[in-house]
Formats: C-alpha cells, structure tokens, sequence
C-alpha cells in the first residue's frame, strides 16, 4: 500500500459562493488522503500519537488545471516519494472521473515529539515505504519576505485547533483569503493556479498574531503570519 488512491465528493459543504470547491477544503481532502495512506501503511496519526509522535507539515505547494465543481468527483493518489533522516517527501494527484489530472501537489513533512515539541529522527521502518517516484508538479520553495499593504489582527479559537493541539495548517488558508479585501468580488474575476506555504514555527490557542498580505507581481499574492517577530506560516498564490 505505498500508494493509494481514493475517491471524494464534492458536496455543498465542500464549495464557496462560485460552486467550485474551496480552497481550503482541497488542502483537506489532500491531508485526509495522506493521513488514510499512511494509516495503511502503518505510521498514522493515531498509531504516531500513542507514541509521543506526530505528522507536521513544513512546506506544501499545488498546481491547478481546474478547480472541481459541486458534485464532482474526484480521486486524489498519495505516495511517499523519499524519506531521510528529518523529513519525508509526499505527492498527490488529483483526477476527475475521467481521468483527467485536474492538479498536483508536493509536501514535505516532519515528525514531532509532542512533549518537547522538536524535530525527531524517523524509524528506519518508514523508509521502505518510500517509491522514488517524482511529483507532477514543481516542489515547494522557501516563499521570499514581503512588504505588507494590509495588516490584521488575529488570535486563534478553539475551532482553529487539531489533534496536535496548534493551530491547524488548514486555517491559515482560511485566515489569509478572509484578509483580502471584497473577497467576493476578488475571486469572480480571478482563478487560482497554484498554492504555495511554508510553515516555520507553531501558533497556539489565544496567541496573538498579525496575518499580513503583499504582492510582488499582478498574479502572485504573499502572505505571512507573525506571532511578535517570529515568523508563524507564509503562503503564495499565483492567479491567473
């Protein structure tokens, strides 16, 4: 089971106001994909918490050829591409009923002592799982520093924690889209090609943080997430 493949649909919980799937709801569907094939495989959440360990995500990009539709589906393929001593590399595939890759994706991942919080060495058992295959997409990069034109303030709920009891890397998402102005607007005239984010440092409950958006192009928008003067989480999107 080092790859997997599984199906989704695309419900009316799943889309925003245009009927296509919402952005942070595909980050979702790809991590659930992930958390099911590494389950099977034997090295999931559960099986990790039971052990002081956890999956953290540090670098994610994706590449859209089109964003699926209320009511579609869709099948997102998972496999670990490498894994070395601190960090695991994932892909995706994402396809339409058809066959058609409607999108791609790359991650890099390390795995977490939840009582000191630090980096730990993988088991040597994980790294038979790893298949070598490439992704079909480009790898995520280190996101450049940006100047903000629009600063707000946020301070994380409970709705906003996981399992690893930080902020979920899902929210970020959510926080960053929700800063940008006429958001409703913004999005009718814009299509999203691909979702870049780095994750530096955690955020907890009721940390105060500042969510910043820049550009540095017509189609890329940057954003960061600050808690004082340490960098929390970066994301790029490109438009088209």
């Amino acid at each position: 089971m080092s790859q997997s493949k599984f199906l989704y649909n695309v419900s009316i919980l799943d889309v925003d106001f245009s009927k296509h799937l919402f952005l942070p709801r595909l980050f979702s569907i790809l991590l659930d994909a992930s958390e099911r094939n590494a389950t099977l495989n034997g090295f999931g959440m559960e099986y990790l918490q039971r052990n002081n360990r956890t999956w953290v995500l540090s670098r994610f990009l994706i590449e859209l050829n089109s964003l699926p539709k209320l009511g579609d589906d869709i099948f997102v393929e998972t496999w670990v591409e490498d894994a070395n001593r601190m960090v695991t590399t994932r892909n995706f595939a994402i396809t339409s009923a058809s066959g058609e890759v409607i999108g791609a994706a790359s991650s890099v991942w390390a795995m977490l002592d939840m009582q000191t919080r630090k980096a730990v060495n993988f088991d040597e058992a994980y790294v038979k799982f790893a298949t070598k295959r490439p992704p079909l997409c480009q790898r995520p990069r280190r996101i450049g520093d940006l100047t903000p034109i629009l600063t707000k303030k946020y301070v994380p709920l409970y709705s906003d924690i996981d399992t690893n009891i930080h902020v979920y890397s899902g929210k970020y998402i959510e926080w960053f889209l929700n800063i940008i102005p006429e958001p409703q607007t913004f999005f009718s005239q814009k299509t999203v090609r691909s979702l870049e984010l780095n994750f530096v440092s955690e955020s907890l409950l009721n940390d105060d943080l500042d969510l910043s958006m820049g550009m540095n192009s017509t189609s890329d928008y940057l954003f960061e997430a600050k808690r004082s003067e340490t960098l929390v989480c970066r994301m790029k999107i490109n438009f088209s």
